[in-house]
């Protein structure tokens, strides 16, 4: 599992938010997902853009075998927070489970591309790339992208 990185919130409710974030994250880490997940759905509707909320939500989802619903709420964090490379990291890792292969190599392409030295971005890269039946050097996104290509 990849760290959820804190963001600082302001504003009226703060508080609150913190609380049933803090909470929603005990059940998560004792292992009630069911408990973790509804909690953090009752969050999200007061408050839809969190990207620590939607990253939770998220890997409780792709635990659960749910990689469609991951990849939604991974590209709505990322759209909070594009600069984040474990968020775009987990997007690969959902759209693959997916099926969606061209679109997790593009995702793990930018993971990569945000944190170069994370070996296991690389690995996924070339792994997800390898499933278009060449040699990854050869893949379509090694061609686009020939840093990758080594």
């Amino acid at each position: 599992m990849s760290d959820i990185i804190p963001i600082k919130l302001s504003g009226e409710g703060l508080a609150e938010l913190e609380y049933l974030f803090g909470k929603a994250m005990a059940h998560f880490k004792a292992g009630r997902l069911k408990d973790a997940e509804a909690g953090l759905l009752e969050l999200l509707s007061g408050h839809p853009d969190v990207p620590d909320v939607l990253h939770l939500l998220a890997l409780i989802e792709l635990q659960t075998g749910r990689p469609e619903d991951t990849a939604g709420h991974m590209e709505k964090a990322i759209a909070n927070q594009p600069g984040s490379a474990d968020l775009h990291f987990l997007l690969g890792g959902a759209l693959k489970r997916a099926g969606r292969t061209e679109d997790a190599v593009a995702a793990f392409d930018k993971a990569v591309s945000l944190a170069p030295d994370r070996a296991e971005a690389h690995y996924n890269l070339g792994n997800a790339g390898n499933s278009f039946g060449v040699p990854f050097f050869m893949s379509p996104v090694s061609v686009i992208h020939p840093v990758h290509s080594s």
